[in-house]
């Protein structure tokens, strides 16, 4: 079921996989992004998520305040509320937001509870989190 969606993002929950996926589409306003995160929240806060899998290859730059609102605010959160035990990604294409990203697993690494993979494909990403990747696109 599409949980969350706009013209940057779309968040997909399967209830009978419990698994999120978010599926970016390009540069991503920093409103914007807040408000997806926040959907993640509520939705891992309010469904039973146990996997993640978020498809950033069309993704552009994080900005820096962005990164320090994941370290600082979001993530803590995020932990508090989530019940995930393995989240697979999908980097993105652009250099940018790959630095980005380095930097917030930089900061948030240590504290990540749960599974933590990178993958090329979403084939790959699925394989590795026990699900078949034809249900993403429904």
């Amino acid at each position: 079921m599409v949980y969350y969606e706009s013209e940057y993002a779309t968040m997909k929950y399967f209830e009978r996989e419990r698994l999120v996926f978010t599926q970016y589409h390009g540069f991503t306003p920093s409103e914007e992004l807040r408000r997806i995160l926040a959907a993640v929240l509520d939705l891992v806060s309010t469904k039973e998520v146990e996997l993640g899998l978020g498809d950033s290859r069309n993704m552009k730059v994080i900005r820096p305040a962005d990164q320090e609102y994941i370290n600082t605010v979001w993530f803590p959160e995020f932990l508090r509320l989530s019940k995930i035990r393995k989240s697979a990604s999908i980097e993105s294409t652009d250099v940018f937001n790959r630095m980005a990203t380095k930097n917030i697993l930089q900061t948030i690494g240590d504290r990540i509870p749960f599974e933590f993979q990178y993958f090329d494909s979403l084939k790959e990403a699925c394989h590795w989190l026990g699900v078949d990747p034809a249900i993403l696109s429904q």
